[in-house]
């Protein structure tokens, strides 16, 4: 996977909520496109005379490598917000990827996924390489943290996946020590947390002081 620099077109924004959008690009044709789920994208931005970058986790799926899927918070004032605010059908995006080293270590033991907001992204193309290419069989489970179901994002498709698949546990709660008080610490599962700082900074302390090991804890931080 030899990152590369990339142009592609804007052909789909779809509204998850009042301020997020999943972005959906289309890459050229002769593009030579593929990631490790977990990866992301470094996109650049045109702001006067300056380009600036910005990370985006990817969200679309390991099998495509025509599309890439983004999921964008739009927040008022925001460089890559106001970007893709004002980016129509047609308008074309430059981004270099993929890059990271968020992915899954291994799958022989039970997987748990903790997410906060956008911090699904990269869970998305992750579960769909465990579930429906690799079809592993040990339990996974997903946690989604967010304020109400309305907030969650992507709920709908992971709920449908986890009746597709028994081994998946979708779980939505709003608080993170509720979550851990119902569904215990994860003790013999590899734990993988994405989100804001301040989220995987609080989570990964609860899970060490709770006895898991710190070497069965991955993340990937959102500033």
């Amino acid at each position: 996977m030899t990152p590369g620099r990339f142009t592609a077109i804007v052909e789909k924004k779809t509204k998850l909520t009042p301020n997020v959008v999943l972005v959906r690009l289309r890459l050229a044709p002769a593009a030579r496109w593929r990631f490790i789920p977990g990866q992301h994208i470094v996109l650049e931005i045109p702001l006067g005379k300056e380009i600036l970058e910005r990370p985006f986790s990817i969200a679309s799926f390991p099998n495509e490598s025509r599309h890439l899927e983004l999921v964008v918070r739009l927040v008022p004032g925001g460089v890559a917000s106001s970007f893709f605010e004002k980016s129509r059908r047609g308008a074309a995006v430059t981004f270099y990827g993929p890059r990271g080293n968020f992915k899954i270590r291994s799958a022989q033991r039970p997987l748990r996924f903790i997410a906060s907001g956008t911090g699904i992204a990269p869970f998305r193309p992750m579960l769909y390489d465990l579930l429906e290419i690799r079809r592993v069989g040990v339990p996974i489970k997903l946690a989604v943290i967010a304020p109400s179901v309305q907030e969650a994002l992507l709920e709908k498709e992971f709920c449908a996946r986890a009746l597709r698949h028994a081994n998946l546990e979708y779980t939505l709660v709003t608080k993170l020590d509720d979550y851990f008080e119902r569904f215990g610490a994860g003790r013999g599962e590899d734990i993988y947390l994405c989100g804001g700082v301040l989220f995987v900074k609080d989570t990964k302390a609860i899970l060490i002081k709770k006895g898991v090991g710190e070497e069965s804890i991955y993340h990937e931080e959102f500033i």
